[in-house]
């Protein structure tokens, strides 16, 4: 968890503010990762505004952590999350103001935002299977999530099998998202998958980051439940690891960017939501290997060199319904393992 100061002089010319900024105002934002793009993002609004920018950078499930503790002392003016089901709760809870665009502004992907408004997904990774560039090819008809939650499938000409990684849950908003997409899709049998898997050896590690690094490190052969952007960034440093995304498809994860009901800023606010659908920041997001929700604006040479993954079914108002029971579930008895038989 990080506090970052960006104050820039600004340059005049693009005026969001349209004269709300005040010299000694400035803009709290609390997003989730990655740090790098929230810091050029944070810039380009101080540059085009003049507003300054304080910028806090945590996992989506510190940053609802935080914001919950500064309930009645609120802090932030916006929040950018990396979980649909996370703004979702939010808006439920009557934590968000609505931002309406102007028709000019509207984005791409009407499916990635809230039909009212409360928030919009600034961009979007898919959720697949990292594995190490020499893991052996998959077979004719590829391998499916099943596949690897249940064993099936060698991790070498041998045949053996492969010991496998899942961001925690609770920790990655992307993984959690992940976790209740397959819960939703298979009920009962679904927790009966994770718990086969943990009899093989799945281990739960902490972010996306961490269980990409015993990927990288050669403690694990595949990490399911990885965010892409993350591997292809790695990919992108000549990094020996690579996405798959299972036939049935990938989870689609959006980065909701949102106004906070506490603000004390809302137009100051609102133009940050903006600034964060237009083009400057969008190139910022396909940038870092995001899918951008401006269709106009390209993914990056890596990302379009992993290929195209069709969408897993996920609702975020379904999951929102029993989130918060399956989460405290899964970490008693798949992190913790307490049902999970010898």
């Amino acid at each position: 968890m990080k506090w970052a100061t960006l104050a820039i002089l600004p340059a005049f010319g693009l005026a969001l503010l349209a004269g709300c900024a005040r010299p000694s105002a400035k803009l709290v934002v609390y997003s989730a990762g990655p740090r790098p793009l929230a810091e050029r993002i944070c810039r380009g609004y101080t540059e085009a505004t003049g507003m300054p920018v304080e910028l806090f950078t945590a996992t989506t499930g510190q940053l609802l952590s935080k914001l919950e503790a500064e309930r009645f002392h609120p802090r932030a003016d916006v929040v950018i999350l990396a979980s649909r089901v996370a703004a979702e709760a939010l808006k439920q809870g009557h934590r968000l103001l609505p931002v309406t665009l102007p028709p000019a502004e509207q984005p791409g992907h009407p499916d990635w935002h809230d039909p009212e408004g409360y928030y919009y997904g600034m961009a979007a990774a898919v959720i697949g299977v990292a594995l190490r560039a020499d893991h052996p090819p998959p077979p004719a008809g590829g391998w499916d999530w099943e596949d690897f939650l249940q064993s099936r499938y060698p991790s070498s000409a041998e045949g053996k099998n492969t010991r496998i990684s899942l961001p925690s849950p609770t920790r990655s908003g992307a993984s959690g998202d992940f976790v209740m997409a397959w819960l939703l899709a298979r009920g009962e049998a679904g927790w009966s998958d994770f718990r086969q898997a943990r009899r093989h050896g799945l281990e739960i590690a902490g972010a996306n980051a961490q269980a990409l690094t015993g990927l990288m490190t050669g403690a694990n052969q595949a990490v399911i439940g990885a965010v892409d952007y993350v591997v292809l960034r790695e990919v992108e440093r000549g990094e020996p690891v690579r996405i798959y995304y299972p036939k049935s498809g990938g989870v689609y994860v959006t980065r909701p960017v949102a106004v906070l009901a506490g603000t004390r800023q809302p137009a100051a606010a609102a133009a940050f939501v903006r600034y964060c659908l237009g083009e400057a920041a969008q190139r910022e997001a396909a940038r870092v290997h995001l899918l951008p929700a401006r269709t106009g604006i390209p993914p990056s040479p890596v990302r379009r060199a992993a290929g195209e993954a069709h969408a897993f079914p996920f609702e975020a108002s379904a999951a929102l319904a029993t989130q918060s029971a399956a989460m405290r579930r899964f970490q008693y008895e798949i992190e913790r393992a307490v049902f999970i038989d010898p």
